[in-house]
C-alpha cells in the first residue's frame, strides 16, 4: 500500500487523474483482471472511495472461430429458476453467470453500482459439467436440423 498526492481543483479532476495514475501501474504480472481501490480526500478531510479495473482480459476466442453464444442454463449457473444466473452482489450490483453453448467457457459479469463505476467481466475455463452440456446442445441441434431437412424434403416431394 502506498500513498500518492495528486493536486486538483475539484473532486472530478482528482478522480480522473487518480484513475490515469492507477492505469499506468504494472498490473500484467497477475495475468488476470484486478481491481485497485483508492481514496481521494477532499479539502474538508472527507474521503471518497473508488475502484478501477486494471489489466482485464479481452474476451477469449470461442471454438472453431465462432462467436460465443452465451446462455444461462439453471443447472450450470444456479440462481433462481425464473431468473437463472443472476445474483445480487451487494452495493447495488448484480452478477450475471453465463456459459457459452459452443465451447463451455464461463463468463461472470458484475454490473456497476455503488462505488464501482465500470462493469467487470471475468472468464473461466470449461469444466466437465459445461462440456457435457455443450455436447447435449450439439446433439439436440443436429437432431433438430435433421428433422427440419426431413420435413423440407417431404414438402418438396
Amino acid at each position: 500500500m502506498g500513498k500518492t498526492t495528486i493536486k486538483a481543483d475539484h473532486l472530478g479532476e482528482a478522480e480522473e487523474r487518480a484513475r490515469r495514475w492507477v492505469l499506468q501501474g504494472n498490473w500484467h504480472r497477475w495475468e488476470r483482471e484486478e481491481f485497485v481501490a483508492f481514496s481521494i480526500e477532499d479539502e474538508d478531510g472527507v474521503a471518497w472511495d473508488f475502484d478501477q479495473v486494471v489489466h482485464g482480459y479481452a474476451e477469449p476466442d470461442c471454438a472453431d472461430g465462432h462467436a460465443h453464444d452465451w446462455k444461462s442454463p439453471h443447472k450450470l449457473v444456479g440462481g433462481s429458476p425464473s431468473c437463472p444466473g443472476v445474483f445480487t452482489h451487494g452495493d447495488e450490483q448484480y452478477r450475471f453467470e453465463e456459459v457459452c453453448r459452443r465451447c463451455g467457457r464461463y463468463r461472470s459479469t458484475v454490473t456497476p453500482g455503488g462505488h464501482a463505476v465500470e462493469a467487470r467481466t471475468a472468464y473461466r475455463m470449461p469444466d466437465k459439467k459445461s462440456l457435457a452440456w455443450v455436447a447435449r446442445c450439439a446433439s439436440r441441434l443436429r437432431l433438430v436440423s435433421k428433422q427440419a431437412r426431413s420435413r423440407s424434403n417431404k414438402a418438396l416431394a
